[in-house]
């Protein structure tokens, strides 16, 4: 296992649902690999990346995805996720609590 915080986390959710580390992380690696397929391939038909992730893994997802793809909740990801279904702005609480965990292990650093 690497030594970073996305490797922790993801370790985490494979503990946490009983999957071994090396399934866990192959079927992330092919999650990954199939939304670049997608977004590559995508068309009128098919739609973007943020409403094929919307339809295929729900709003959290499509939520979290567009965090990735913009700077701030202004960025056309959102604004495009909003014109789906206005109400995955409630995941920004989500955010504001890493945003205070961030500030708080900061903190703890000084």
């Amino acid at each position: 296992m690497d030594d970073c915080s996305l490797a922790r986390r993801l370790e985490r959710i494979c503990l946490e649902r009983g999957i071994s580390w090396p399934v866990g992380s192959a079927a992330f690696s092919m999650l990954i690999e199939a939304m670049h397929e997608a977004q590559f391939k995508a068309n009128q038909e098919s739609g973007s990346l943020i409403f094929q992730t919307y339809r295929a893994l729900g709003d959290s997802a499509a939520y979290h995805l567009a965090g990735l793809m913009s700077d701030s909740d202004e960025g056309m990801a959102f604004e495009e996720l909003k014109y789906i279904d206005r109400s995955v702005s409630r995941f920004r609480t989500t955010v504001k609590r890493w945003e205070m965990e961030k500030q708080w292990e900061q903190e703890a650093n000084e």
